[in-house]
This record gives structure tokens, C-alpha cells and sequence, in this order.
């Protein structure tokens, strides 16, 4: 095993409710309806809610809080599945705990008011209530079908492991390190379009809530990838120069445009970590590039296409101890930016 993945943890989200719905069969269906129907090996008929999907509501809000804090500090690999760095345990445990106490106490609340939940919903369809009726499962079976849990598994190859087995974990590793900056940069994407479109400033919320989760991710999973730190430290050099109340605007603002628009970028973050893990240090934003009434303002007023377009990053092949700097950083691109590597 590696020394990138000893500290590496993968912790599995063992989260069910009841739907609420039940499959709908073509027996309870008008025979002209039945006639028209597609065959059975062609189309399935959908299902039929036995009571309000809004009563629903609280399990889903529930398991998203919990899926949204696994994204939040470690890496979505499928089936519930995430991994984390092992000193995230304890706090990402008790969160979870708080949230399968709180997804108990909202399933014995359901299901101590089940039958009038079904009375209600089913009362408000006429003649389809007595057959529906018919078909509502007893309280018990459906307090049996809510379940919050997870479990914890260390991350290692076995000893015992064929070359082709190690080949598979290695293999896996690199897609997890793949999906990490494709993660960083959809959520950097999501601040971009929710905060910074047709607006010169943001809020401090915006750096608690966001960019400083952000910055603790990426150091946490340093244990996956060596380029994680470097971004990492990066967000939080540029946070550490911003003024700590009130809004941001300004030179700072025009600051932070540029860094989340590297980061929203997966092949630019990780050729930029390459070039700072080097002991580079490529410039995010050049103020003195901009027209003096565009510093700091809204990102509306910016042509992003042209930004792209005189940015040309080269391939970077190889360990980051193959990267170079190619860029003159002389000459930026329009619009301030400066991304040498």
C-alpha cells in the first residue's frame, strides 16, 4: 500500500425509506385503458402513491444533508460510497449520528400518524380510495422499511492481491484522483453561477460557507494526490488577504473571480497545482491588465470567451516534476488573467 492511502477511508451510506407507492397492476385498470397499453415486454405500467409524497419529504431532505457532508470532505465513488481521509472520522461520525437520530425521530413521527396519513391522501380520489385501501401495507412493515446506517471500511489491497487485482486498486485510485478535481470544479462552477454572475461583490458567507470547505477538502485529500495541498493553500492565501467583515469588493473580489474560475476548470486547477507543487508561483490575476473601470466589477461585464481563447496552456506529461513553465508571464491575457505553467 502506498503512503497516499494508508490514512484513506471508505465510508458506505446505508440510508432507506418507504416510497409510498406501490406497483400498479393492469388488473385494477379499466379494461378499454387495458386495451390500449403497450405489451408487457415492451413498457411497465408506473406505480400509484399511497399517500402524500410531500409526508416524504423530511427522509430525503435527511439523506441529502448526510450525501452533500460526505461530498464535502472526501470523494463520491459510487453506490453511497465515499472517500475520506481517516482524521475526518470523528466529526463526519457524530454528524451522521445527529442525522440518523433526527431520520429516527421523523419515522416513528410518520408512523405513529400512518393511517390518517392514508386516510387523508386516499380520500381525495373517490372511487379509487376502497381498492387503494386494500393494498395500504400495516404500520409496522412500513416503520421496518426506514433505515439510517453506514459502515466503515479501511482502504488497502490485500497482501494476498494478484498483480491484476493491485493493477484494479491502482487503477481505481487514479479515477478517484481524477474525480476530485472534477468535484472541486463543480462546485467552484456552482459558486461561479450562484454568486458571482451579474454581481461586483460577494458576501462573507460566501467564503465560510464555500471556498473555506473547499480549501479543507482538497487538504484532506492531499492523502489521494500531492496536487491536492498546493490548491488548497492557494484558496486559503487568497482568503487570508481579504478583509474579514463585510462585502467584498474591489481589487479583492476581482481576486477571487480569478481563482474560482481556475478551480471551475478540472484540466487548468490540476495543471496550476502542478505548477505551484513545482515551486512555481503562476499569477491568478494581473489588475494593471484590466481597463481601470472593469477591476472589480461585475463578471457580466468580462468577455470570458476572449479569456479563453489567449490562454494557451501546454500538455503537461508525465510526474509534475516533468511541468515547465511555457507561459511569458509578461504578456497576459485579456481581460487581467495571467495562468503560466
Amino acid at each position: 500500500m502506498t503512503s497516499n492511502t494508508e490514512r484513506l477511508i471508505l465510508v458506505q451510506l446505508r440510508i432507506s425509506s418507504w416510497s409510498g407507492q406501490k406497483g400498479l397492476q393492469k388488473s385494477e385498470l379499466p379494461q378499454a385503458i387495458v386495451n390500449g397499453l403497450p405489451p408487457d415486454d415492451l413498457a411497465r405500467l408506473g406505480q400509484k402513491r399511497l399517500v402524500d409524497p410531500k409526508m416524504l419529504n423530511p427522509f430525503d431532505k435527511i439523506r441529502r444533508r448526510a450525501h452533500r457532508n460526505c461530498e464535502m470532505i472526501g470523494v463520491n465513488r459510487g453506490a453511497a460510497c465515499y472517500l475520506v481521509p481517516e482524521m475526518s472520522i470523528k466529526d463526519l461520525e457524530q454528524f451522521l449520528i445527529d442525522c440518523q437520530h433526527e431520520f429516527n425521530k421523523e419515522a416513528t413521527e410518520f408512523v405513529s400518524q400512518f393511517d390518517a396519513h392514508v386516510e387523508q391522501w386516499l380520500s381525495g380520489f373517490g372511487e379509487w380510495k376502497d381498492a387503494l385501501m386494500r393494498q395500504v401495507p400495516d404500520s409496522n412493515t412500513v416503520h421496518g422499511r426506514f433505515s439510517f446506517d453506514w459502515m466503515i471500511f479501511d482502504v488497502m489491497p490485500s497482501a494476498e492481491s494478484s498483480k491484476s487485482a493491485k493493477e484494479s486498486f491502482d487503477k481505481e485510485l487514479e479515477s478517484a484522483r481524477s474525480k476530485l478535481f472534477d468535484e472541486v470544479s463543480e462546485a467552484a462552477r456552482t459558486v461561479v453561477d450562484t454568486f458571482f454572475i451579474g454581481r461586483d461583490y460577494v458576501t462573507q458567507r460566501v467564503i465560510k460557507d464555500h471556498l473555506m470547505p473547499l480549501a479543507d477538502k482538497l487538504s484532506g485529500m492531499s492523502l489521494l494526490t500531492q496536487l491536492a495541498l498546493p490548491l488548497s493553500r492557494q484558496i486559503q492565501d487568497v482568503i487570508e488577504g481579504l478583509p474579514k467583515t463585510g462585502r467584498i469588493h474591489g481589487n479583492g473580489y476581482s481576486e477571487l473571480q480569478a481563482l474560482i474560475m481556475m478551480l471551475s476548470d478540472s484540466d487548468r486547477a490540476e495543471k496550476h497545482a502542478k505548477a505551484l507543487l513545482n515551486g512555481e508561483a503562476p499569477s491568478l490575476f494581473d489588475l494593471t491588465a484590466l481597463p481601470e473601470n472593469q477591476a472589480g466589477s461585475s463578471m457580466a461585464g468580462i468577455d470570458w470567451d476572449a479569456i479563453e481563447d489567449s490562454i494557451e496552456i501546454p500538455d503537461q506529461p508525465g510526474t509534475p516534476d516533468s511541468a515547465s513553465t511555457n507561459q511569458d508571464s509578461n504578456q497576459p491575457p485579456s481581460g487581467g488573467f495571467i495562468l503560466s505553467y
